[in-house]
């Protein structure tokens, strides 16, 4: 949260403490501290909005508040500014993850206009991966689940960051392989994520065990491979490793 806290204006110093006790789970601190510091005003009601979805408990009013919060900050700041893209974000973040009932269809939409609008930043673009999860986990029929993902394709494109990207590739392959979708589309989202690298032990084990499998299955057997050694080469001391191995050993090889 510190980071979002630089990355929308030069924070008054009063400011940077409220950013960090918010970093340290003060919310309930850091928001007196916004309410209360000197600086751009502005940002300081973006973090207001930030902490009160975060202030325990958790309630309508504070929810609400928020919301207000980040339209007033899309409105007042500069024009595809860094802090007017924030906001919008997290308007469409409190659509989605916040409100009850939820406003899937307002949420995507504004992750929509955020994306193509291509504002190179990592935390805007999770609206990418953010629109697969919601596609994925739709209240309808499979069969429009995953007409609606392959709507999705074209999103990469607009994609100019590492983090972006990968975490856009990743939930499409999870997303269609959770949703019974082509396997083999699926191995070809997980070999985009893994070159632009993974940063999370976790997140990539999960993905080269998925993929391997995926590959596997669909007689991929040159990738299934290429995901399998890659997890031993990285984490050979993984308490996997010894699985990965039987079903590396088990794959068939080139001449049979």
């Amino acid at each position: 949260m510190l980071a979002v806290g630089f990355a929308v204006a030069e924070p008054a110093p009063d400011v940077v403490s409220a950013w960090k006790a918010a970093s340290a789970f003060r919310f309930n601190e850091a928001r007196d501290a916004f309410v209360r510091g000197t600086g751009d005003v502005v940002a300081r009601k973006f973090g207001e909005g930030a902490t009160l979805l975060n202030v325990q408990p958790r309630t309508g009013a504070n929810i609400q508040r928020a919301l207000t919060l980040f339209e007033e900050v899309a409105r007042e700041a500069p024009p595809r500014s860094n802090l007017s893209g924030l906001a919008r974000f997290y308007i469409a973040r409190v659509k989605e993850l916040y409100l009850t009932p939820q406003d899937l269809a307002g949420a995507s939409a504004d992750y929509r206009a955020l994306l193509e609008e291509r504002t190179g930043n990592p935390l805007i673009e999770q609206g990418a991966s953010r629109l697969a999860a919601m596609a994925a986990f739709a209240s309808e029929p499979v069969s429009e689940r995953l007409k609606n993902l392959a709507s999705l394709e074209p999103l990469a494109e607009l994609l100019e960051t590492s983090a972006g990207r990968r975490e856009f590739h990743t939930s499409m392959a999870f997303a269609l392989l959770d949703n019974g979708g082509d396997k083999s589309r699926a191995v070809d989202y997980f070999l985009e994520a893994d070159r632009v690298g993974f940063t999370r032990k976790v997140t990539a084990v999960s993905a080269w065990l998925v993929a391997g499998r995926a590959a596997s299955e669909v007689g991929r057997t040159a990738d299934a491979r290429y995901f399998y050694e890659k997890m031993l080469a990285k984490y050979p001391r993984d308490p996997r490793a010894f699985t990965v191995r039987t079903l590396l050993q088990a794959l068939p090889t080139e001449n049979g």
